[in-house]
């Protein structure tokens, strides 16, 4: 009899070494978003760690991460055959170097360690949504220069196939390089995004170095791609809370630059939560026309242009400004609950409509000056399917 641990294609153990070939590492917090049983995903990895496929390591950002060990004498054992090509030369090319990043590290090295992880929960959290995100999986995306499907690129693909490279100055007599801190781009039939993970908290960024990338990509869409559209003018940021938002509604100075920099960058900032959430969301901010399908979901009316209004809101029925929080442009409403608190005009004249994952940030930051609904995000969802499905089967 063979038990030998099967690495074919289909099985459990193949769909997870497949995507840490690219993700290079893989956290509890971003397996559990895989469209898989967890008890099944729980129970195979310990099997991989027996089996010497797969090991544990802490750093900095999380407890502990898996990635790939012993990896010459697996690729000859276990994956060469069962792994595609694409993967293995991205994982040879990234994923080892990466890999020793990610661990523990300390004084200066803690922030390339986060980043690893961030990039990576990133890259696992779009292919739970169904985003073409592994090289074998995209490679056909861009048939004559035509964008055939939503596709995820990492930033080192980014900076690889652009030829971005980061600016370097000299500050306080140190040399520093000019970075942006995107974890990759997400191009859809819903529009561009590049794509920021925050983790813990907020960060700093560089205008000069934020623009320069968006600038890169933008140019590498309009020569490699015919789309309707290369601009790049959105941006999702993911958080593991929502709440370190609220810093920015009246921010103490030393958070003021840490917002410019992605303000002055880009018309649009949705903010999401990294969990089944924030995926599901990626799905639906994925379709075409999903921001007035929202609008008209939350009011059950046409939605109406309120460019003109006095206040950032999405309709007014001549008494009541409400603000549809369901798009999560977090642009908008810090603008919004800015003037609402500024003119302190009654909280009846004022209405935020949210999802229930979103309730606590909203009454946070708005509760005392305007009333609340929020409806269920998984009925949402239940009713945002089984429209596509219907409109899929009359296609």
């Amino acid at each position: 009899m063979n038990n030998k641990p099967r690495y074919i294609e289909g099985s459990m153990r193949n769909k997870i070494v497949n995507l840490m070939h690219v993700s290079s590492v893989i956290t509890p917090r971003s397996y559990k978003l895989l469209n898989e049983p967890q008890s099944s995903i729980a129970n195979t990895m310990c099997k991989m760690k027996k089996e010497g496929v797969v090991e544990k390591t802490n750093n900095v950002e999380i407890f502990e991460s898996l990635s790939l060990s012993n990896y010459k004498e697996n690729l000859e054992e276990y994956f060469d055959g069962n792994i595609p090509e694409e993967h293995i030369a991205f994982f040879e090319e990234y994923g080892i170097r990466e890999i020793k990043k990610a661990k523990y590290s300390k004084d200066q090295l803690q922030s390339r360690a986060r980043r690893i992880i961030r990039c990576s929960e990133t890259v696992i959290l779009m292919y739970a949504a169904g985003i073409p995100t592994l090289p074998a999986d995209k490679k056909y995306v861009v048939r004559n220069k035509m964008l055939t499907d939503n596709v995820y690129y990492q930033s080192k693909e980014i900076k690889k196939y652009s030829g971005y490279t980061d600016d370097v100055e000299t500050i306080a007599g140190e040399r520093t390089a000019i970075a942006s801190r995107m974890n990759g781009t997400l191009l859809t039939a819903g529009g561009n995004y590049n794509i920021y993970h925050f983790g813990k908290d907020i960060q700093t960024w560089s205008t000069q170095g934020e623009y320069k990338i968006k600038h890169y990509i933008q140019n590498m869409l309009a020569n490699y791609i015919n789309q309707d559209s290369c601009l790049l003018n959105s941006a999702i940021l993911f958080t593991y809370d929502l709440n370190i938002f609220g810093k920015m509604i009246s921010p103490p100075r030393k958070y003021k630059d840490r917002y410019d920099g992605l303000c002055m960058t880009y018309d649009n900032l949705y903010v999401l939560p990294y969990d089944q959430n924030g995926r599901d969301m990626i799905k639906v901010m994925s379709e075409s026309d999903w921001k007035a399908r929202l609008y008209e979901y939350a009011m059950e009316e046409p939605y109406k242009d309120t460019s003109r209004l006095d206040y950032v809101c999405d309709y007014y029925d001549g008494d009541v400004y409400t603000f549809i929080f369901c798009v999560p442009d977090i642009s908008r409403y810090i603008q919004f609950v800015r003037k609402v608190k500024f003119t302190q005009l009654p909280k009846e004249k004022f209405q935020v409509i949210c999802f229930d994952y979103q309730k606590e940030f909203v009454i946070s930051t708005i509760g005392k000056h305007a009333n609340i609904l929020s409806g269920g995000f998984k009925d949402f969802m239940d009713e945002w399917n089984q429209i596509r499905n219907r409109d899929q089967n009359v296609g």
